[in-house]
């Protein structure tokens, strides 16, 4: 039996405000916590004896303090993503 559903509602439940996002997609779990939160729920996560996690599985981020300045060519993408490069 699939009890991530389960897992969601306690996740919401047990975190508050610091999950911005919880998701469930093909059998597994997604939170989403802002940046200033995600080192105290990871040692939630691994502490808390209800949940006791032993393995972190993503960690992803996405830079966008410089994104939409000159050097970005953000009119012409391709398959491969929008162009990084600098030409100079």
């Amino acid at each position: 039996m699939n009890d991530s559903p389960v897992l969601a509602r306690k996740l919401e439940a047990r975190l508050g405000a610091k999950v911005v996002d919880c998701t469930e997609a093909l059998g597994e779990t997604t939170i989403e916590v802002l940046p200033e939160n995600w080192l105290a729920v990871a040692r939630f996560l691994r502490d808390e004896a209800e949940f006791a996690f032993d393995q972190c599985m993503d960690v992803c981020g996405v830079d966008y303090l410089s994104y939409g300045s000159v050097e970005w060519d953000t009119t012409d993408v391709s398959s491969q993503g929008f162009s990084r490069g600098v030409e100079g």
